[in-house]
């Protein structure tokens, strides 16, 4: 079973299992919904064994967001951005210019766009969905900041490409405006570039799995 297939699965078996608990309540008749909403997701990110990163890369914490429209009740298409930590594994140092000394951490950047089917339950007190996208991704050797020193790395690595990815997100809503939820993603792409310090070849297909709490904000 291959990866993007195990992923969808989990994420599917426990939102459905979410889905069904807020089913065996009493029916309700269909509540007004938010169109716009705000998502800030704090998790982690990790590296499957399928693909060219195990090994290589390591699992790391992840912070994120995304704007989201909403113009339909089981319909919203959406935009983010995700950031890793430190997967690659960097510790560069070298030679300031100026004096000092450099030293290099790594980031990766994950720009998603897409669009997610949304059921909610119990007057959108629970919201269920699923969706899937695009997904554009940026590793990147970056300088680590030192006080009052501008920094311009014109040796720092990066590689980038492109792919798609899947979802699923469980959310609870604690009022009208706020609610707290976890989120699901499995991403796949394809990178070429920079080897960032490892064993990477030039081009690699690089599989992760993301979890995280999100917390959401409706207008």
């Amino acid at each position: 079973m291959n990866f993007f297939l195990r992923s969808f699965l989990a994420g599917l078996l426990v939102s459905c299992g979410l889905a069904v608990v807020c089913l065996a309540q009493s029916p309700s008749a269909p509540a007004e919904f938010s169109k716009a909403s705000l998502e800030l997701h704090i998790g982690g990110a990790f590296v499957d064994a399928t693909g060219d990163l195990n090994g290589i890369f390591k699992n790391a914490p992840l912070v994120g967001g995304s704007l989201a429209y909403r113009p339909l009740r089981n319909f919203q298409v959406e935009g983010g951005l995700d950031a890793v930590f430190g997967a690659a594994r960097v510790n560069g140092a070298g030679q300031l210019s100026g004096g000092g000394t450099l030293k290099t951490t790594d980031r990766e950047y994950f720009l998603l766009l897409g669009g997610r089917l949304v059921l909610p339950f119990k007057q959108e007190k629970f919201l269920w969905s699923a969706g899937v996208g695009g997904a554009v991704a940026s590793y990147n050797e970056v300088p680590v900041s030192v006080p009052g020193v501008r920094i311009i790395c014109n040796g720092c690595g990066s590689r980038q490409g492109g792919g798609y990815y899947i979802l699923n997100s469980f959310t609870t809503k604690i009022n009208p405006n706020f609610g707290i939820g976890v989120t699901a993603k499995a991403i796949l792409v394809n990178t070429e570039g920079d080897r960032l310090d490892t064993s990477l070849p030039f081009k690699s297909r690089d599989k992760w799995a993301t979890v995280a709490l999100t917390f959401s904000f409706y207008r």
